[in-house]
């Protein structure tokens, strides 16, 4: 007796499930994605005041420590959250006096755009940023 060999049947894949599964996942993916608008400072360019020009005003300095304290003309004067009711920002903000903010090189730039974030919010209009090196 002969016994008759099925044949061979032949394995192929369908690449059409999975172009299905990987269009929901993409249409999955698009959809729930949030977009979040992302925040602009608007900053006003002035022409570079020259260095006689720049004695002669009054600026109050505020320097922005790398642990995120902030020093009013080289005097301690506490946080980015206290910055908005200290007298002398507040005084600076009522008489339109330019406000200076320094920054180090170990500041990061997130605490740096935080504290004249809070300040334009505060009221300021007048801010000049700087680095020093």
């Amino acid at each position: 007796m002969r016994l008759v060999e099925s044949p061979a049947r032949s394995l192929r894949i369908s690449l059409t499930p999975l172009i299905d599964v990987v269009f929901i996942l993409l249409l999955f993916f698009m959809l729930s994605t949030q977009f979040s608008r992302q925040q602009v400072i608007e900053l006003a360019v002035v022409a570079d005041l020259g260095a006689q020009d720049q004695a002669e005003q009054h600026w109050l300095r505020l320097h922005l420590s790398a642990d995120g304290s902030i020093s009013i003309n080289e005097t301690r004067a506490g946080t980015i959250d206290t910055l908005p009711t200290h007298p002398l920002v507040v005084a600076a903000i009522a008489e339109s006096t330019p406000i200076r903010l320094d920054a180090g090189d170990d500041v990061a730039l997130q605490e740096l755009i935080a504290a004249s974030d809070t300040l334009h919010l505060a009221g300021a209009t007048l801010l000049s940023l700087s680095a020093l090196h």
